[in-house]
Order: C-alpha cells, then sequence, then structure tokens
C-alpha cells in the first residue's frame, strides 16, 4: 500500500468510455472529513493501516496506523517496483466482493473494496500491512537482503507490524466490502441530490432573471399605457368641448328655425333633423366620450399602480371591511342583500388599496346578483402558513369554469352587451394589487349556486428592499 502516488499503466478502470466518468470525484460527493474519521476508527478498531485513493493511486484520505516497514521496503528500487504490482492488482475494480493478498514485497497480507457510484468506478479503500502466523521472521529478513534494504532498520520495523489470523483478516476483509458497498450507494444518492440542487439553483437564477425581466417588460408596459391615456385625454378633452358647443348651437338653431316663416314643406324637412337626428348623434357621442373617458382612467388607474410606493402596514381587516362596507351601504340596502363578516385574520398591506380590491369584489358581488333569490355575501378568513386566506363567498349569479381565467383580462367582460354597466376593468386591477402584495386571487364558481373568490394576502410586513425587487 503505497501513501504516494503510484503509475499504473495496466490497471483498467471498467469507467473508461463513460462521457463523465472522470468527473466524478469521490471529494465532489462526500464530507472528506467525516470519510477520513470513519478511516481512522476503523483503522484503529481493526489494527489494520488504511487509506482510501482514487482509480489511479492517488490518496484522497491521509493513511492511518500505517506501520514503518513498508517505508524501509520502498527505499530500494526492487521493493517499490514491488509494491507497484501489487497496488495495480488491488486497485482494480472488484464490483462482485473484497480483494484480499499477500503483496509481493515480504507477503505481508493486504486487502481493499472498490468504491463505485453506479457504474463507474471511483476510488479504492485499501487496507493492509498485517502479518499472519504463516510468515516468519526469517523469511521477512531474507527479504531484506534480497531487495537491498538496510537490515538493521528493517529488522526494527519488523517489530511494529500488525500481527493477526489469515482467517481475521479475511472477515475484515468483508467487513469493508460491506461499507464500500453502503459508500457506493451513498455516493450515489449524494451525486443525485448535488446534481438536483443545482439543477434547482440553476431554475432559481433563470426564474429570478425572468422575473426581473417581467419586472421591467411590465414597467415598460405601464409607462406606454400612462402615456397613451395621457395623450388620448387632449383630443377627448376636445371632442367633449365641441360636442358641447355643437349640442348648444343646435338648440339655438332648433329655436331659429321654429320661430322661422318657413315654407312648410322645409319646416317638415329640417325639424326632424334639428330635433331629432342631429340631437340622437350627439348623444351617441356623449356616451363614447364618456366611455373613452372611463377607459382612460381605468388605464391610468393601473399604469399607476406600478408607480404607487406601497405603504405596508399590519391591518384589522374587521375594522377595515366593515368601513368599505359602510362607504356602499346604499347599494347594499338597494339590492336587498345580507353581509356577513366572519372572524378575520390581520394580514400586511396598503390599507388604501386592499380596501379598493375588497370594495371592487363587493360591488361585483351587488352588480352580477342572481334575481331570482336573495343575495347573501359571506366574508371568512383563516391563517396558512406565511398567509392569511380570505374568501368571499356569494349566492350570485355564478360563473362557467371556462371563463374563471377570462374575467382576470383587461377588459374582460363576460357579457359586454349585458345590463350591467363596466369596462372589464376592475378584476384585472384588483389581481395586480393582490400581486403587488405578493399575494394571489382567484375564483371558485360554477352558474346558479354563485361564486367565492380568496385572495391571499401575507401576514407579515415585506422591507422596503424587498418590496422594491419584487415591484
Amino acid at each position: 500500500m503505497n501513501p504516494g502516488h503510484i503509475a499504473r499503466p495496466d490497471v483498467q478502470d471498467r469507467s473508461e468510455g463513460t462521457a463523465d466518468s472522470g468527473s466524478i470525484r469521490l471529494e465532489k460527493v462526500f464530507d472528506l472529513e467525516e470519510i477520513q474519521k470513519i478511516q481512522d476508527s476503523f483503522a484503529l478498531s481493526t489494527g489494520v493501516a488504511s487509506i482510501i485513493a482514487d482509480v489511479s493511486g492517488n490518496p484522497i484520505t491521509r493513511p492511518s496506523n500505517f506501520c514503518q516497514l513498508c517505508e524501509q521496503i520502498r527505499k530500494t528500487p526492487k521493493g517499490l517496483a514491488n509494491c507497484i504490482c501489487s497496488d495495480a492488482i488491488i486497485g482494480r475494480d472488484h464490483p462482485e466482493g473484497p480483494v484480499m493478498q499477500r503483496c509481493l514485497s515480504g507477503g505481508l497480507l493486504e486487502g481493499g473494496t472498490s468504491i463505485r457510484v453506479g457504474d463507474r468506478h471511483i476510488a479504492n479503500w485499501l487496507i493492509g500491512q498485517v502479518r499472519d502466523e504463516s510468515v516468519d521472521d526469517e523469511t521477512m529478513m531474507a527479504y531484506a537482503g534480497k531487495i537491498g534494504a538496510d537490515e538493521e532498520a528493517y529488522r526494527v520495523a519488523l517489530q511494529t507490524v500488525h500481527r493477526m489470523p489469515a482467517v481475521r483478516f479475511a472477515r475484515i476483509c468483508e467487513t469493508l466490502y460491506l461499507i464500500g458497498a453502503q459508500l457506493s450507494k451513498l455516493a450515489s444518492h449524494n451525486l443525485y441530490q448535488a446534481r438536483l440542487i443545482a439543477e434547482r439553483k440553476q431554475a432559481e437564477l433563470e426564474r429570478e432573471h425572468l422575473v426581473r425581466e417581467l419586472a421591467g417588460k411590465n414597467r415598460d408596459l405601464e409607462n406606454v399605457i400612462y402615456a397613451a391615456s395621457h395623450d388620448l385625454r387632449s383630443p377627448l378633452l376636445n371632442v367633449q368641448g365641441f360636442g358641447r358647443r355643437l349640442e348648444q348651437d343646435c338648440s339655438q338653431l332648433a329655436a331659429l328655425l321654429s320661430e322661422a316663416n318657413l315654407p312648410e314643406d322645409i319646416r317638415q324637412k329640417t325639424l326632424p333633423i334639428t330635433q331629432e337626428q342631429i340631437p340622437k348623434a350627439l348623444k351617441f357621442i356623449r356616451t363614447g366620450v364618456e366611455k373613452m373617458d372611463t377607459l382612460i382612467g381605468g388605464l391610468l388607474k393601473i399604469s399607476r399602480l406600478g408607480q404607487v410606493k406601497l405603504k405596508a402596514e399590519i391591518l384589522n381587516m374587521d375594522l377595515l371591511l366593515r368601513q368599505a362596507l359602510s362607504a356602499i351601504n346604499y347599494q347594499v340596502q338597494e339590492a336587498g342583500a345580507s353581509v356577513e363578516l366572519g372572524q378575520l385574520p390581520s394580514c400586511a398591506g396598503d390599507p388604501m388599496l386592499i380596501s379598493q380590491v375588497f370594495s371592487n369584489l363587493f360591488d361585483n358581488a351587488l352588480k352580477y346578483r342572481d334575481p331570482s333569490r336573495p343575495l347573501r355575501i359571506r366574508v371568512t378568513g383563516r391563517s396558512e402558513g406565511d398567509s392569511s386566506i380570505y374568501c368571499i363567498a356569494d349566492t350570485g349569479k355564478g360563473i362557467a369554469k371556462e371563463n374563471h381565467e377570462k374575467i382576470w383580462e383587461l377588459f374582460g367582460r363576460l357579457d359586454p352587451t349585458g345590463p350591467v354597466s363596466g369596462e372589464g376593468l376592475g378584476l384585472n386591477l384588483v389581481k395586480r394589487i393582490v400581486e403587488r402584495h405578493g399575494g394571489w386571487i382567484w375564483v371558485e364558481s360554477s352558474p346558479g349556486t354563485g361564486s367565492s373568490f380568496f385572495v391571499a394576502l401575507p401576514c407579515r410586513t415585506v422591507s422596503p428592499g424587498k418590496e422594491a425587487r419584487e415591484a
């Protein structure tokens, strides 16, 4: 057993030909200090010398319980050559069991076992420097003379060699093989775990890159929406202003024509134009302008949301929701609805924005109530991990499953021509506010049974630095 480097041109590594066989090393799959402790303890308890080397013979661990005799042998060219030959044999891959042999340098017992990762041979645990009853002093001293060793130093070193029966050494080799087999299994497991961790870290880095990229695109989109909406305001104001002026001019024109002494046939042609057709056309223009104004206002709200710095604090949700309901008390009474608030956990958020979330959800419940039965709204909440989850359940019309995602889209209205007014901006804004707080929102609903909107918000406030990064 050689604690130093040994060249082994004749050793065949069974992992050769595998694409990454050379990249797997014991140091990558184990804590070497822990392996060293196991090796030292094994050598001390069994009385054998131990070392773990790679498949080329390079030591991986420090030698344990080595005797001085091998050092004396290796000082001579013949002794070193014999040791190299012994090490070459014992260092081959032996997956089927332990190796046990007498070394070519004096006949000492030595053994070993392979450590593998799958089909890759990555290391050998070598033991030996043991003398059994079949080897006497005369034979050992004769070998010293044969290789030209210093006989006096050799004789002193010979007395330090551990003695044991060959049968006991064989049992130690069997035990070593079992340990090596378990190390091989553990090495495969550790390598698999290391790859999973590396893949997970890479995926996390890619996710963070995508999040940053998405945040940048969102900011760009918000800026475009803001600029477009802002620029649309000026021509819209012109249309509104000149539309009102046209209405006034048409009124004056109608009054003049009604007082004028016109031929009856001309009067019959002009009055419908001034009193019906033009006012009707102007009404359509006014309605369109008002709708456009509402849309621009909604888009500006959405674009500004990303610019608003969250003023997160711990919120008393019982108080916040009672205040939100108080603001729409008239609408609740007009609809003949009843609202029940359960015991609600606190959450962290900007009070004005979170209030806007629940106000929008209440407003939707009132708008989309089922006229065939009384509207009941029930708000409940629970704590789950680091989140507070609130449920706003109603007995309204309900939403078909295929539309559960559509309702969150910008301008996403399920029935644009229906009796309920709106531009399809409310739920999109709600979703953006919730996600801006690091939460999420979803709906469970089916037609005729009502809807349950779930809002998950963090329990604790987020540090300004983290909130800024996520924004």
